[in-house]
């Protein structure tokens, strides 16, 4: 009996990642830029949390880190998760902006039912984290760059308009447009801030902390992520 009960146990289990992986396939559609980037990455953030060996004598470390969305969430994903027509086929790939808080929050959760994962918005350290490249950083004035043409959406390069998701250079752990194009929003206590500068700013600044004043409520987007720890043997 025991063989029949792991082979329905398996067949159960396989079900149900089928499934799972059919969704995500799904969400990944509307996530892809012209790139062809994957969605999201895993953003190690260096905590080892357990080590263990295998039974080949393999040791195998359990560290902690973040999935976060490599762009800015686009007006397309928005309407889809939302079930919203998208009025513009120009602009499906246009971060989203000007939405309120109840909205993403509505958003996430139905996202979240959708992917079985547990997406949110970054804090303010994580995203700071992020934007330098992670235990990865190679200490750049500007998130993935010393050229800021390169990496970012401001005045001077973007004619004082939104650009598509993922247009330009990404970091060292590939994340695009944390530096210009739309702001990003971030949560500090309870509270939110916008973070990292928009496409109306006359230049971009390297220290992000100064730049969640310049961003009218019209250029303010957010990008998206949920912890989680996986094991590397």
């Amino acid at each position: 009996m025991k063989p029949l009960l792991t082979i329905a146990f398996l067949v159960v289990a396989t079900t149900a990642l089928q499934a799972q992986h059919h969704a995500l396939n799904e969400l990944t559609r509307h996530f892809e830029t012209l790139h062809g980037v994957y969605p999201y990455h895993w953003v190690c953030t260096g905590d080892t949390i357990k080590c263990d060996t295998n039974d080949d004598g393999v040791v195998g470390y359990k560290v902690s880190g973040l999935w976060v969305s490599s762009c800015e969430t686009p007006r397309d994903l928005w309407c889809y998760i939302m079930d919203l027509p998208l009025d513009n086929e120009e602009e499906a790939e246009l971060p989203v902006t000007a939405v309120r808080r109840i909205d993403v929050d509505t958003f996430i959760a139905r996202l979240n039912r959708m992917t079985r994962q547990q997406w949110r918005l970054p804090t303010r350290e994580e995203w700071l984290f992020v934007y330098h490249g992670g235990i990865f950083s190679e200490g750049y004035r500007y998130c993935g760059s010393n050229r800021p043409e390169w990496v970012a959406w401001y005045r001077g390069t973007s004619g004082g308009r939104l650009h598509p998701v993922g247009e330009r250079i990404p970091n060292e752990v590939d994340m695009y447009d944390m530096l210009g194009n739309a702001a990003e929003w971030v949560t500090v206590g309870d509270s939110i801030q916008a973070i990292g500068g928009c496409c109306l700013d006359p230049s971009p600044k390297n220290n992000p902390d100064h730049m969640f004043t310049q961003a009218p409520p019209s250029m303010q987007g957010f990008r998206l992520v949920f912890t989680e720890a996986q094991w590397f043997w």
